[in-house]
């Protein structure tokens, strides 16, 4: 299968009608500038929104929809959603769970949704009915021949031609 991408260059506006935006920060980095001139406060590109942001609004919203089943595991007398999990149905968490007396990879639903390949997603499809952001089951002990999902679906947004505004706090 080829690489397939739809693009869109749009000018975007702050719908508090601001001319400024805040962008999120990453930790360890702060803000994603791409070639940040520090004593100009100019920067080519900085990162508005990241594709593992635009997943979790997207689960969010499937949920919500009532349309994605509920998979759960407890976790320190917490009840988790699959959806809610870093890697979703291949998250060391749910690797770690049991279902019964049996391993969350030894129960039948674990080794269903985890022996789906990318050729045979059934079910994948029908417990989950998500395919769309992908998975990657890196915990298979097969190291780069585990189980790869591409995104059919992913979103990131950049703004351009940045100016860094240098904020100043009041003095108490």
């Amino acid at each position: 299968m080829s690489d397939v991408a739809i693009s869109i260059k749009a000018n975007l506006k702050n719908v508090n009608g601001s001319d400024h935006i805040y962008p999120p920060t990453f930790a360890g980095v702060g803000h994603n500038f791409v070639a940040l001139d520090k004593g100009t406060g100019k920067a080519k590109a900085v990162q508005v929104d990241s594709v593992g942001s635009f997943a979790n609004r997207i689960e969010a919203e499937l949920a919500a929809l009532g349309i994605l089943p509920e998979i759960t595991t407890s976790v320190a007398n917490q009840t988790l959603s699959v959806n809610e999990l870093p890697h979703r149905i291949y998250d060391a968490i749910l690797r770690d769970s049991f279902l019964g007396e049996d391993s969350w990879r030894n129960s039948d639903i674990g080794h269903q949704l985890l022996s789906s390949t990318t050729k045979n997603a059934t079910a994948l499809l029908l417990m989950l009915h998500d395919t769309s952001l992908g998975g990657w089951d890196s915990h298979a002990g097969k190291s780069v021949k585990g189980v790869k999902i591409s995104r059919s679906v992913s979103c990131e947004i950049w703004g351009y031609d940045v100016f860094v505004a240098q904020h100043t706090s009041p003095k108490n």
